[in-house]
């Protein structure tokens, strides 16, 4: 909350691993709605996948392929949501451009 009253358009990214044994239904959800509350505009997601010799390879509660998978697939609507709301709220604004480019005399001089 400190970040956008400073920086309300500000673009924050996220990368997420879902489906870590013992995540539950519950989690799940407070997932979603931290997302939500953040706004997020954009979210990396991958499925949790066990490795061999790691300790979550062998905690009990792993979730299933198709529990992941369906989590994978709200998180990314969910993301897609966030990210046409953010762009949207573009079209009304106008930016300044500076274009850069490198020369042998100037380096990264923007003109």
């Amino acid at each position: 909350n400190k970040v956008r009253l400073i920086r309300p358009d500000i673009y924050i990214t996220t990368d997420l691993i879902i489906g870590f044994p013992t995540e539950s239904e519950d989690n799940f959800k407070e997932t979603i709605d931290t997302v939500k509350r953040i706004k997020f505009g954009k979210i990396h997601v991958f499925p949790f996948s066990p490795r061999k010799g790691t300790p979550a390879f062998t905690f009990e509660n792993q979730i299933s392929s198709e529990i992941k998978k369906s989590r994978v697939d709200q998180l990314l609507k969910l993301s897609s949501e966030l990210e046409k709301i953010f762009c949207d709220n573009l079209h009304t604004r106008t930016f300044n451009f500076y274009s850069c480019r490198h020369s042998s005399r100037f380096h990264n001089c923007c003109l």
